[in-house]
């Protein structure tokens, strides 16, 4: 979404209320999509391993990529060989592979990400069950796939679902475009377990729900790579503005101000998926600029001697894994 996260969208006013019809309509076709996808009226393919899919019912960013990240790591670990496959935001949505040394501009900034992260097998495209097809040929070794932002891709099955849900909740609750929902809350009810973001549990939802950490560790100059720890920078850089092109920008500034850093906010949030070849938001900022790991894919072409990326490294609670495991083995004895 390239577009600002809309601030009305976090309560229920005037504009919302006018737009509920919309919102209604939304709902509908949403209902009746997902009837006929359940009824097998509209196909629902398998890909040739098992599927997890991380998604989420608000738009835009939630922290599904540090998931993933974290999700890939934590598989491997047990001995399973991941990948993952993406629609690619901003993408051509052509079937493609994607590597560390990728164009963010032709396969999507968090598949490059991804890529980079976690060493996994990356492939975008439109169509999500021939990409998954795509990866186990070219990869013969993935015995699993994890689906990015595929809750509403249905055209995919999945042996597991997994709904990330940050510190917004679920906005005013109403769907698009009265409100930030792609999907009503009760969608939630039916996945395999949920991902808090930085927020306590969600009360009577009756679904497991585990814990998603990100801490930043690391800190590295964009220009000359230079790299320092968390402490070593606060003490070098006490105050910094933070500039973030990500769905929920507030969130990194919390994350730094956790470090004791003093954090300025720009006069004016980047959106999501930023083009950083516009600088100019810059003028007149003479400290260090920190931004996310996801905005320096696409930043790193730019020299600009104020930049420096916070590294953060995603944990899971832990029992998660074991969920998910089951799943698959499930999947596997079917």
């Amino acid at each position: 979404m390239k577009r600002r996260f809309p601030g009305w969208w976090l309560k229920r006013g005037v504009l919302a209320i006018a737009l509920t019809p919309l919102a209604l309509l939304h709902a509908g076709i949403a209902s009746i999509r997902r009837t006929l996808y359940a009824r097998g009226i509209l196909p629902s393919a398998r890909a040739p391993v098992p599927v997890i899919v991380v998604g989420g019912v608000f738009v835009g960013g939630t922290g599904k990529t540090p998931t993933l990240e974290a999700l890939v790591h934590e598989l491997r670990a047990r001995g399973l060989h991941p990948g993952i496959v993406s629609r690619g935001y901003g993408s051509a949505g052509e079937l493609t592979p994607v590597t560390a040394g990728s164009s963010a501009a032709q396969v999507g900034d968090e598949p490059v990400l991804l890529a980079r992260r976690t060493g996994a097998p990356v492939w975008v495209g439109r169509q999500r069950v021939r990409a998954a097809c795509a990866l186990v040929a070219a990869n013969p070794e993935v015995d699993v796939i994890l689906a990015d932002d595929g809750l509403q891709h249905l055209a995919l099955h999945r042996d597991a679902e997994l709904a990330v849900v940050d510190r917004r909740g679920f906005g005013n609750g109403m769907l698009m475009p009265a409100g930030p929902l792609r999907e009503g809350p009760a969608r939630l009810k039916q996945v395999t377990a949920v991902v808090l973001r930085d927020r306590p549990p969600l009360p009577d939802l009756r679904r497991p729900q585990y814990a998603l950490r990100l801490d930043i560790e690391v800190f590295r100059h964009l220009s000359t790579g230079e790299s320092v720890d968390a402490a070593s920078f606060r003490a070098r850089f006490p105050a910094v503005t933070a500039a973030a092109g990500i769905g929920y920008p507030a969130q990194f500034r919390v994350s730094l101000e956790r470090l004791g850093l003093r954090v300025a906010a720009l006069p004016e949030e980047l959106p999501d998926h930023f083009d950083w070849s516009q600088l100019d938001w810059a003028e007149g900022i003479t400290g260090p600029i920190v931004i996310t790991e996801k905005d320096a894919v696409k930043a790193e072409r730019f020299i600009d001697a104020r930049l420096w990326v916070a590294a953060a490294v995603p944990r899971l609670e832990s029992g998660l894994t074991d969920l998910l495991l089951e799943c698959i083995r499930g999947s596997k004895a079917a």
